[in-house]
């Protein structure tokens, strides 16, 4: 699987408009500075989101899976990065309508 490093402003906001484009973010993670894009950039099978510009290893992110089967779009958990385990119950979110990046 491949795998992409999102790591600048550009790169995030491009992240923003296309594969994450209707999906209501928690608060904590809508102005993330960096993501680690798992798949085909375009139709992605999960990405993870930090706040940090520069995370470790042990920083707790957010990890979007897109499962785009009707009727959900894409599920996240929030990650606890030291353990790799969710922090949290899944949270399974409808397209608010899908949008294609062409």
């Amino acid at each position: 699987m491949r795998t992409a490093f999102l790591d600048s402003l550009d790169d995030c906001n491009w992240l923003r408009e296309t594969a994450l484009r209707g999906v209501e973010l928690p608060e904590a993670y809508r102005d993330f500075k960096f993501a680690v894009l798992q798949g085909n950039e375009d139709a992605p099978h999960a990405v993870n989101l930090y706040r940090t510009e520069t995370p470790n290893a042990s920083d707790d992110y957010l990890r979007v899976r897109f499962v785009q089967e009707p009727p959900v779009y894409c599920e996240y958990i929030e990650h606890d990065g030291r353990t790799d385990q969710p922090k949290w119950r899944r949270v399974e979110r409808e397209p608010l309508a899908y949008v294609s990046a062409n």
